[in-house]
């Protein structure tokens, strides 16, 4: 769960949130008042939300974080690691089943291709 917190050193407001599996804490300049308070928890529902959804993009609310250059080379190292998507290892391994099944059977494990992808 998302939350602001103050910092013990300056008195200002910072976020506090778990993100692909790290712990994220993002620094402000506010200071901490009621105002400001109910400000960030506008911005921190709105995180909250893209986060569920998986649209949240970290660059667009942290645009000079040194977090967001971490997250955004980890999804890139992610992505080109070598790991087939499930509809493509699901693919292959209907390929290399097919000889051990009859035909019969083939085309009914071939009926829920489509849920693969």
């Amino acid at each position: 769960m998302a939350k602001i917190r103050v910092r013990q050193e300056t008195g200002n407001l910072f976020f506090d949130f778990q993100y692909q599996g790290k712990r994220c804490r993002e620094q402000t300049s506010l200071a901490n008042t009621p105002a400001n308070r109910k400000r960030l928890s506008k911005i921190l529902a709105r995180l909250e939300a893209e986060i569920a959804l998986g649209t949240f993009d970290y660059r667009k609310f942290f645009p000079n974080s040194s977090m967001a250059k971490k997250i955004e080379n980890n999804f890139h190292l992610g992505r080109n690691s070598g790991t087939p998507t499930f509809a493509d290892f699901a693919k292959q391994w209907m390929s290399e089943m097919k000889i051990q099944w009859r035909e019969t059977h083939y085309e009914w494990i071939w009926l829920f291709e489509p849920d693969v992808s």
